[in-house]
């Protein structure tokens, strides 16, 4: 089963994550020596992205722009 969501964070990106894949990437921000980074988790076919930051803060960005 195909997932609709993609990962993507300073290393590259995922198509189709599992739970797993976002687990991994919160571990990377959080742990990581760059106290400003971050990934985002989108969706396929909508138009909306969260932003999800090492200090664990997000943003929730709808739209193209």
């Amino acid at each position: 089963m195909e997932s609709q969501f993609w990962i993507e964070k300073r290393c590259g990106s995922i198509e189709n994550v599992t739970i797993e894949d976002v687990d991994a990437a919160n571990q990377e921000a959080i742990f990581s020596d760059d106290v400003k980074s971050s990934f985002w988790i989108g969706h396929n076919d909508q138009e909306f992205v969260l932003r999800i930051s090492s200090s664990l803060d997000f943003a929730f960005i709808y739209g193209k722009n």
